[in-house]
């Protein structure tokens, strides 16, 4: 079976998809906050399967992507 154009796993040349709206109450990191913020955090960085992103397990994404039908897709969000 085909992976889903939606699926969460990553490859070379697809992104993980993350679901900025999903229920999750995310209060501002403070310096009197740390313990309760980031027991909030990092379980949703987890189920949102972009936690490797931040332990430095998953490697940025590369800046272009080749399409397949030869055009080259810049990725607009990646600081040079």
């Amino acid at each position: 079976m085909a992976a889903s154009p939606h699926s969460s796993l990553t490859s070379d040349n697809t992104l993980p998809v993350f679901n900025p709206s999903s229920s999750i109450n995310i209060t501002k990191l403070t310096r009197t906050n740390f313990l309760n913020w980031k027991a909030t955090v990092l379980p949703y960085l987890k189920g949102q399967k972009v936690f490797g992103y931040v332990d430095g397990t998953i490697k940025m994404p590369a800046k272009e992507i080749p399409h397949s039908d030869g055009t080259v897709i810049t990725q607009f969000w990646v600081i040079p």
